[in-house]
């Protein structure tokens, strides 16, 4: 199904992350840093203190980063893409927490 032109309409997850979603027994964090600001960019020591937090969590959490990252916690699954409105539209509470 195509929007208009070439710019297809994603209607079902990825199979993959779809299962990673429902076998997610305490749930899944979305965590992306937009368009404007790569996680990849961001300096070692911030990545990662974020890395030793999101370990500490029960959820999964979905990561959109630009680049391979190694060593990875169990819970903390890294995609340079992600169908966003797809996986929030799944959810049942959304945090909006950008800096202005």
């Amino acid at each position: 199904m195509f929007l208009s032109g070439n710019t297809p309409i994603i209607i079902f997850l990825l199979q993959d992350l779809q299962e990673y979603m429902d076998n997610s027994k305490n749930g899944v964090i979305l965590f992306s840093m937009g368009s404007n600001l790569k996680s990849a960019d961001l300096p070692t020591s911030i990545k990662d203190a974020i890395l030793e937090t999101f370990s500490k969590l029960k959820q999964n959490v979905l990561w959109k980063f630009e680049a391979e990252f190694p060593n990875l916690p169990k819970n903390v699954r890294i995609m340079k893409w992600l169908p966003q409105s797809d996986i929030l539209g799944k959810c049942l509470y959304i945090i909006d927490a950008r800096f202005k």
